[in-house]
């Protein structure tokens, strides 16, 4: 029983190796060395190799009173070159890994891959070891090899499927961890796989383990390659008695402006069906990410549902007679007493009384929802949004992609007017916070008011000239503009005569 002394006498020298040296791994240092942490995998093979040499040096000294001393010394001598060959194996194993694949491929190699390879290397490295030190024949060692493992084959049938599959599916790169796929009618994000299973992340956010043999059965829909940019679609019944046309050029604009929605490539609207009371329609849009399709399809929704009723569009019935139930857009929002508010906006004091009834008659009165853009910077604009309630958030498209907030309008104040007033294009996106209600002025009720009341450009050339220098204090690339200059432009866009 030599050999099994050996080890555990090897076993206790490296257990005593591995009590003295403990304290060094908590030094700062080797906490924060990215290089020592690198060498981590080499910690336990060096351990076994000094321990055996060790030994072995040990028993060659006669400092072990024992006998059969060169029994002993054999048998340390064969765990020299186990250990040995172990730390061999880790050391080809981190230079192909780390070094080889880490250089010459954008992204880490997959963990089963890595497992598959360091398998690989300590199956050649254990039939060298019997070969050379046992004096087995290769030939033999094979046909042994082969023959347990037809055994296990047929004993594992189950567990063996599933790492075959495993195997399968990362050799094909089908997806890689933080991908968002689809397994037969479980979608969800990958956060781990391995030989057997593969853990997926719903949107409900609990975890669904997949046996991998169901990977290699099912069909597998990876929404994250070859792009992360992916098509989707919602489905809107709307009465029957509505004019297509107009329901799809409303569908698609209100797409435009739902917050999450890519402006390219467009979105579409198309008619999915005909019925005797209802026409279903689609609305196809992008999203740059498709986990994030849910989130803005139920958004998308709910501006649907905004947008019709402010274009005074109904829905699919779902009884009959509900079609002449609905009211229009002015008797559904709760108008109070509007002339009254609007007396009290700052913007509209110079105008009397007969100028705010007809502000009252002609305007607009629109609901937008959570996060539904108002317009968007670099749409066409002829129109200006007077807050009534709510909120509207003011953002600038930076060069990143993304959205700078400049400012927040409060009930009483207003935006989209340098369009309206200038025919120039949006500079900024409005973006309603929460349910949001507006007084749409367009260019002709404008013009209107602008004409019978002088005071008013005056009173929209001061606003625009202060709103100028905030931009400016923002260090955005919008050019300050002057009262005077800005008040000229009004009167020759709008044909007016200058004051006297």
């Amino acid at each position: 029983m030599p050999g099994l002394y050996v080890f555990a006498l090897l076993l206790a020298v490296n257990l005593a190796l591995r009590f003295l040296l403990r304290p060094l791994g908590h030094l700062r240092l080797a906490r924060e060395s990215s290089a020592l942490a690198g060498l981590r995998p080499l910690s336990a093979p060096l351990g076994f190799l000094t321990s055996s040499i060790a030994v072995q040096c040990a028993l060659a000294a006669g400092w072990l009173p024992i006998t059969e001393a060169a029994a002993w010394n054999r048998q340390a001598g064969t765990f020299v070159v186990v250990g040995a060959a172990w730390l061999s194996v880790r050391l080809v194993s981190l230079g192909l890994a780390r070094v080889y694949f880490g250089c010459t491929r954008p992204e880490a190699l997959p963990r089963a891959r890595q497992r598959l390879l360091d398998s690989g290397l300590y199956l050649a490295a254990g039939l060298l070891v019997m070969h050379y030190r046992s004096g087995y024949a290769a030939g033999d060692l094979i046909i042994s090899l082969s023959v347990v493992v037809l055994v296990l084959g047929v004993a594992l049938q189950g567990p063996l499927s599933n790492l075959l599959a495993g195997l399968s599916v990362s050799l094909g790169q089908h997806f890689q961890d933080g991908d968002f796929v689809r397994v037969g009618d479980i979608e969800g994000c990958v956060v781990q796989s391995d030989w057997r299973t593969t853990t997926l992340r719903r949107r409900t956010d609990d975890l669904v383990t997949v046996p991998n043999r169901l990977l290699a059965e099912a069909p597998l829909v990876n929404y994250s390659r070859p792009v992360r940019q992916q098509r989707a679609h919602v489905a809107v019944p709307v009465s029957s008695s509505e004019q297509p046309n107009r329901v799809l050029q409303v569908l698609a604009q209100c797409a435009l402006r739902t917050h999450g929605v890519l402006r390219q490539p467009p979105p579409e609207a198309w008619v999915d069906e005909l019925g005797p009371r209802f026409v279903r329609y689609a609305i196809w849009f992008s999203v740059d990410d498709y986990a994030r399709e849910a989130e803005v399809a139920g958004r998308l929704q709910l501006n649907v549902w905004y947008a019709l009723r402010r274009h005074g569009l109904a829905l699919a019935s779902r009884f009959p007679g509900e079609e002449r139930l609905r009211a229009s857009l002015a008797g559904d929002a709760e108008t109070g007493d509007v002339v009254g508010w609007l007396s009290g906006v700052p913007l509209f004091r110079v105008l009397g009384a007969r100028a705010l009834t007809e502000l009252e008659t002609h305007a607009r009165l629109e609901r937008y929802g959570d996060r539904e853009f108002l317009f968007r910077q670099g749409d066409d604009g002829d129109c200006l949004y007077l807050v009534r309630r709510g909120a509207i958030e003011v953002t600038i498209d930076d060069a990143a992609g993304g959205e700078r907030v400049v400012g927040v309008i409060e009930p009483g104040g207003f935006c989209g007017e340098m369009s309206l007033l200038t025919g120039e294009n949006r500079s900024a996106n409005a973006r309603a916070i929460h349910d949001t209600e507006v007084i749409v002025v367009d260019k002709g009720l404008m013009q209107r008011l602008l004409s019978e009341n002088p005071g008013l450009a005056e009173q929209l050339s001061e606003v625009v000239a202060q709103r100028s220098r905030a931009l400016a204090a923002h260090s955005l690339p919008e050019p300050t503009i002057e009262r005077a200059s800005f008040l000229d432009r009004m009167r020759r866009f709008f044909d007016l005569a200058p004051r006297a």
